[in-house]
């Protein structure tokens, strides 16, 4: 009889470090996997906040064009790549 009773609370104390052990783990996986969302989104959010210019531009001379790059009235804005730079 007293070996039954082990048996049994043998099995108990198998069972309840079983249950634990996959709580554990469910809760450092479900940390890590918010933690990732959350890096990614703040990458995304910083890469919609980025500067879009992704060519050269020139101002050239004074008149009443907005630069992109200054804050000042030029004559011409010009973009693009050009194999003499």
């Amino acid at each position: 009889m007293i070996i039954f009773k082990y048996n049994k609370m043998k099995r108990k104390l198998a069972l309840l470090t079983a249950v634990t052990i996959c709580t554990v783990g469910a809760i450092i996986f479900l940390h890590s996997s918010r933690k990732n969302e959350c890096n990614v989104l703040i990458q995304n959010v910083e890469a919609l906040a980025g500067d879009e210019i992704l060519t050269p531009i020139h101002c050239v001379g004074s008149g009443c064009v907005d630069c992109p790059i200054i804050t000042a009235k030029v004559k011409y804005v010009m973009s693009g790549w050009s194999f003499n730079e």
